[in-house]
């Protein structure tokens, strides 16, 4: 079939180049210094109401990961209309069965929750923090210690265990906090009980490799015999059915259960390998939430993995796969709770939260997360572009391929089994790359394949109509037109990222090792540049082209690179990691990430503005913001973990 043209119609060229809006499809930038300045706002803006916190100061907010754009650590629910999940003490999520709201707790990192009801609900967490909310607001519950807690749980009001290292144990008895001689020294991450006077805490003897097991009986805590090499879980449904959860010598995921006769924990067989990451269970049966790594080594560099679901039948595990990932989705800090009516709510990396119901008959990968429009969560998302404000694709890692059509983001099919890399657009058509040599175009919202004739990985595309350029490994490009595709001969061995061109006869090429490409209209050749190559390319704003080192900003000038003003360090500098056209001849650049709080300026002509981006774990974490499109002011940006920001046209 022919490439440019109507998938449903006979072949035809397009009869011009786009002018539109432009972007630049960042991918393979390089990190910033990890001492940038910049710093996210908070504030939201009166007239756009917004989930409160989730809105900057400019404008931006955040539309994935949703509820939150950070680390969730623990989850707690009295029912599917009262549900909590925290990270941050001062972001506390609170889902009513219709939307999420932020609560704050105060400063400090959560790591276990639990509630009596839908007016008492207790967080714990570092440096000895306690809170509870009654009454609708959060208090500081005051102790004499500041070790860490890792969990808690409780009987009822009046009778709550918070656990955490060193052997630590406080309880509260309804009016005051104590603590409680344990006698071990061991670094507790789990509590659970039947009653006052059955109550199991679990977690491990560094020193000696060996899980521990304590059991309060209403006087004193006691330890069993050595369990496992380390334990981290615990769950059950009464005294004579309980459940450990954790590793055992070898570091495989292991799980005991009490034998009621003996008192003796027996392992009981697990057959999934993977990271634990939770332990709860609906009626008499436990489930395992799970991690694990499917594809370790692949081209692209993605990690990609399954969070997925063991539940126990009573006879058989049965695996239920819950969401693909393709972000360093880590193991710790999940939380896994059952609200007592047979679902489970978890929530963890990325601002994942979600329920499933066990014991469901089991269809492909399921939805962990609340009805949010999103199917990017984990995925990485390298590229946005659009025809118009409701007419926009982000694609990326893992079948992530989103469309927002002026009101939600809804997953595209058209996306299933692809790593795709890059998108870019022009008048009516956009074209995306893929991994293994694919390239998709779609034509009045049709996406049809197109053989290229090359199985490298593509990493960037650009078109300007009637012609389309692809980069990607090796030194592999190719030009495709109504004809078909065809390979270009570049001379490079080096991987090629973004691409960007300000005509079919004047194509550049971000490569590796500060190797730039431009095409003339007859070859490719090699082109000077700054030394240390560029972080990014695109547009000016002013019908020509940028490039974008850590420091310095450059621009094309009768296909010279020109350097915009004098490097006065990163603060000044602007963007790395994406830039792109937002229309009335501004750009807007995404910086940071790796470690670096991310950022977004936008280029005035001469200098590089500030925009303040919501607040959030993920603007200090490893997340990177990979890809900028805009039009008539409205700016989309996206990039890891499925991370989308969205400012509006005001």
């Amino acid at each position: 079939m022919s490439i440019l043209t109507n998938p449903r119609r006979s072949p035809s060229l397009l009869a011009a180049a786009w002018t539109g809006a432009v972007l630049a499809t960042a991918t393979g930038c390089g990190a910033p210094p990890a001492n940038d300045p910049s710093k996210a706002s908070a504030s939201t803006p009166a007239e756009r109401p917004a989930t409160p916190g989730l809105c900057g100061a400019s404008g931006y907010c955040w539309e994935s990961p949703v509820p939150a754009p950070g680390t969730l650590t623990a989850a707690w629910a009295s029912g599917p209309n009262d549900v909590y999940a925290a990270g941050r003490a001062d972001r506390v999520l609170h889902f009513d069965g219709t939307v999420w709201k932020t609560e704050s707790a105060g400063k400090g990192w959560t790591n276990g929750l639990w509630g009596s009801g839908p007016d008492d609900v207790i967080l714990v967490g570092y440096e000895g923090l306690i809170r509870r909310r009654k009454g609708g607001t959060w208090q500081s519950e005051d102790i004499e210690d500041t070790n860490q807690f890792n969990a808690v749980w409780g009987s009822g009001p009046n009778d709550v265990f918070a656990v955490g290292d060193r052997g630590l144990v406080f309880h509260f008895d309804g009016k005051s906090w104590s603590g409680q001689t344990t006698g071990s020294s061991a670094s507790l991450g789990a509590v659970w009980g039947s009653g006052p006077t059955d109550v199991y805490a679990v977690g491990h003897l560094a020193a000696e490799h060996s899980g521990v097991v304590l059991h309060y009986d209403g006087r004193s805590w006691d330890a069993s015999a050595p369990v496992g090499r380390r334990l981290e879980r615990v769950w059950g449904t009464g005294p004579k059915d309980v459940w450990v959860a954790g590793a055992d010598p070898k570091e495989r995921i292991a799980l005991w259960k009490l034998s009621a006769g003996t008192g003796e924990w027996k392992p009981e067989p697990v057959t999934s390998k993977g990271e634990l990451i939770g332990l709860s269970g609906t009626g008499d049966k436990p489930v395992l939430l799970m991690h694990a790594d499917t594809s370790p080594e692949n081209g692209m560099s993605f990690l990609r993995g399954q969070v997925f679901a063991l539940e126990w039948t009573g006879t058989t595990w049965q695996r239920r796969p819950l969401m693909t990932i393709s972000s360093p989705i880590g193991k710790p800090g999940w939380g896994l709770a059952s609200d007592g009516k047979g679902t489970l709510i978890a929530a963890g990396w990325w601002g994942v939260a979600g329920t499933f119901q066990p014991g469901a008959p089991v269809s492909g990968e399921e939805e962990l997360r609340f009805s949010t429009g999103n199917a990017a969560i984990g995925r990485n998302l390298l590229g946005v572009w659009g025809t118009s404000p409701s007419d926009v694709v982000a694609v990326g890692a893992a079948g992530a391929m989103l469309r927002y059509d002026g009101q939600a983001w809804v997953a595209d099919p058209a996306g299933k089994d692809l790593d795709l890399t890059a998108i870019h657009g022009a008048k009516d058509i956009l074209v995306a790359v893929a991994r293994r040599g694919t390239l998709l175009v779609r034509k009045e919202g049709v996406w049809s394949r197109v053989e290229t004739g090359t199985s490298s990985n593509l990493n960037g595309v650009w078109t300007d109509g009637d012609q389309i350029f692809a980069s990607g490994a090796a030194g592999t490009m190719i030009r495709c037109d109504a004809k078909g595709c065809a390979p270009m001969a570049t001379g490079a061995k080096m991987d090629l990222w973004e691409i960007w061109g300000l005509g079919p006869n004047e194509v550049y090429v971000n490569g590796d090792k500060a190797n730039l490409l431009r095409w003339d209209g007859t070859s490719w050749k090699m082109m000077l540049g700054p030394k240390d190559g560029f972080s990014t390319i695109g547009p000016d704003g002013q019908g020509s082209m940028m490039g974008v080192t850590f420091d310095t900003t450059y621009h094309v000038e009768q296909g010279s690179w020109v350097r915009l003003g004098a490097a006065t360090g990163y603060g000044a500098a602007g963007p790395c990691r994406a830039i792109g056209e937002i229309g009335e001849g501004q750009v807007v650049g995404a910086y940071g990430g790796g470690g670096a709080p991310i950022g977004v300026r936008r280029w005035d002509g001469k200098k590089w503005v500030d925009e303040p981006v919501p607040d959030g774990e993920y603007a200090l974490g490893a997340g990177i913001l990979r890809s900028v499109w805009g039009t008539g002011g409205e700016v989309f940006i996206v990039g890891d973990g499925g991370a989308i920001l969205h400012k509006k046209r005001r």
